[in-house]
């Protein structure tokens, strides 16, 4: 069995980079709070393993749509994940 054990010095720059590249909503990446509460309960009631064949086909068709500009201008990252 692999595991990994990560330091607070990990956690650390995790939560930096994710600050310099303007990734602060992502809550995956926020530290434990009321707005990663907020935002861990959007995401739960949204995408529940339950509904996930009412929103996949739209997932794949956004996917087809954007990786031709990402291939493009992979450099204009944010500006294309964000449409």
């Amino acid at each position: 069995m692999i595991c990994m054990v990560y330091t607070l010095m990990d956690v650390c720059d995790m939560l930096t980079l994710s600050l310099r590249m303007g990734w602060e909503w992502l809550f995956a990446l926020m530290p434990y709070g009321e707005p990663w509460k907020e935002r861990r309960r959007r995401f739960t009631k949204h995408f529940h393993p339950m509904n996930v064949s009412s929103y996949q086909p739209n997932a794949i068709k956004a996917v087809h749509e954007m990786l031709p500009s990402l291939l493009e201008t992979p450099e204009n990252f944010r500006k294309i994940s964000a449409q």
